[in-house]
Protein backbone atom coordinates (compact mmCIF):
# COMPACT_ATOMS: atom_id res chain seq x y z
CA UNK A 1 0.00 0.00 0.00
CA UNK A 2 1.35 2.69 -0.87
CA UNK A 3 0.70 6.52 0.68
CA UNK A 4 -1.99 8.03 -1.58
CA UNK A 5 -4.19 4.46 -0.87
CA UNK A 6 -3.39 4.67 3.03
CA UNK A 7 -5.59 8.30 3.78
CA UNK A 8 -8.57 6.84 2.00
CA UNK A 9 -8.38 3.38 3.87
CA UNK A 10 -7.85 5.25 7.69
CA UNK A 11 -10.85 7.93 6.81
CA UNK A 12 -12.73 5.05 5.50
CA UNK A 13 -12.32 3.00 8.48
CA UNK A 14 -12.64 5.99 10.93
CA UNK A 15 -15.67 7.13 9.51
CA UNK A 16 -16.86 3.19 9.94
CA UNK A 17 -15.97 3.14 13.44
CA UNK A 18 -17.76 6.30 14.07
CA UNK A 19 -20.95 4.84 12.14
CA UNK A 20 -20.55 1.67 14.54
CA UNK A 21 -20.22 4.09 17.20
CA UNK A 22 -23.39 6.40 16.73
CA UNK A 23 -26.04 3.98 15.50
CA UNK A 24 -24.48 0.17 14.66
CA UNK A 25 -23.70 -0.26 18.62
CA UNK A 26 -26.58 1.54 20.15
CA UNK A 27 -28.93 -0.60 17.96
CA UNK A 28 -27.29 -3.76 18.58
CA UNK A 29 -27.72 -3.22 22.17
CA UNK A 30 -31.17 -1.89 22.26
CA UNK A 31 -32.21 -5.15 20.20
CA UNK A 32 -30.41 -7.31 22.93
CA UNK A 33 -27.16 -8.56 20.46
CA UNK A 34 -24.04 -9.64 21.76
CA UNK A 35 -22.67 -9.41 18.34
CA UNK A 36 -18.81 -8.19 17.71
CA UNK A 37 -18.32 -5.40 14.93
CA UNK A 38 -16.05 -8.23 13.07
CA UNK A 39 -19.00 -10.51 13.57
CA UNK A 40 -21.04 -8.11 11.89
CA UNK A 41 -21.85 -8.76 8.26
CA UNK A 42 -24.18 -6.32 7.05
CA UNK A 43 -25.37 -2.96 8.18
CA UNK A 44 -27.22 0.07 6.59
CA UNK A 45 -28.00 3.31 8.62
CA UNK A 46 -31.21 4.97 7.14
CA UNK A 47 -31.10 8.60 7.14
CA UNK A 48 -34.15 9.67 5.57
CA UNK A 49 -35.39 13.36 5.74
CA UNK A 50 -37.70 14.18 8.71
CA UNK A 51 -37.62 10.49 10.22
CA UNK A 52 -35.69 9.08 12.95
CA UNK A 53 -32.24 7.19 11.57
CA UNK A 54 -33.31 3.45 11.15
CA UNK A 55 -30.27 0.67 11.24
CA UNK A 56 -31.11 -2.21 9.13
CA UNK A 57 -28.88 -4.97 10.30
CA UNK A 58 -27.78 -8.61 8.49
CA UNK A 59 -30.96 -10.11 6.66
CA UNK A 60 -32.82 -6.63 6.97
CA UNK A 61 -30.39 -5.77 4.82
CA UNK A 62 -30.96 -5.92 1.16
CA UNK A 63 -28.78 -4.49 -1.83
CA UNK A 64 -29.22 -4.36 -5.62
CA UNK A 65 -25.30 -4.46 -7.41
CA UNK A 66 -24.58 -3.79 -10.95
CA UNK A 67 -21.71 -5.77 -12.05
CA UNK A 68 -20.02 -6.84 -15.26
CA UNK A 69 -20.35 -10.90 -15.68
CA UNK A 70 -17.35 -13.31 -16.55
CA UNK A 71 -19.67 -15.53 -17.85
CA UNK A 72 -22.96 -16.49 -19.83
CA UNK A 73 -25.17 -16.12 -16.50
CA UNK A 74 -29.25 -17.70 -17.22
CA UNK A 75 -32.06 -15.37 -15.23
CA UNK A 76 -32.60 -17.46 -11.71
CA UNK A 77 -29.51 -19.02 -12.05
CA UNK A 78 -27.34 -18.56 -9.18
CA UNK A 79 -24.40 -16.11 -8.98
CA UNK A 80 -21.19 -16.41 -7.12
CA UNK A 81 -18.37 -13.54 -6.55
CA UNK A 82 -16.29 -15.42 -9.17
CA UNK A 83 -18.74 -14.56 -11.93
CA UNK A 84 -17.91 -10.86 -12.19
CA UNK A 85 -14.99 -9.04 -12.38
CA UNK A 86 -16.23 -5.43 -12.03
CA UNK A 87 -19.01 -3.99 -9.16
CA UNK A 88 -19.97 -0.78 -10.85
CA UNK A 89 -22.48 0.07 -8.31
CA UNK A 90 -24.31 -1.12 -5.44
CA UNK A 91 -27.17 0.78 -4.12
CA UNK A 92 -29.43 -0.35 -1.08
CA UNK A 93 -32.92 -1.47 -2.03
CA UNK A 94 -36.32 -0.66 -1.49
CA UNK A 95 -35.64 2.42 0.81
CA UNK A 96 -36.61 5.77 0.40
CA UNK A 97 -35.26 7.26 -2.86
CA UNK A 98 -34.19 10.23 -0.99
CA UNK A 99 -31.50 8.48 1.62
CA UNK A 100 -29.36 8.00 -1.06
CA UNK A 101 -27.56 9.49 -4.09
CA UNK A 102 -28.74 7.71 -7.11
CA UNK A 103 -26.33 7.31 -10.49
CA UNK A 104 -23.60 5.25 -11.70
CA UNK A 105 -21.51 4.99 -9.16
CA UNK A 106 -23.55 7.29 -5.89
CA UNK A 107 -24.68 3.86 -4.59
CA UNK A 108 -21.00 2.84 -3.84
CA UNK A 109 -20.16 5.89 -1.62
CA UNK A 110 -23.89 5.65 0.38
CA UNK A 111 -23.79 1.87 0.58
CA UNK A 112 -20.15 0.96 1.21
CA UNK A 113 -20.27 0.53 4.75
CA UNK A 114 -22.77 -1.98 5.00
CA UNK A 115 -21.56 -3.89 1.74
CA UNK A 116 -18.24 -4.24 4.28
Amino acid sequence: MNDSEAVPELEATQLLGQVYELWVGPELERRGLAIAPTQLSKALVVMAPGRPVQVLLEDEVSLVASVRATRAIAEGEPVTPQDFDDLRDLQPAEIDPDCCPRGRGAGLDCADASHR
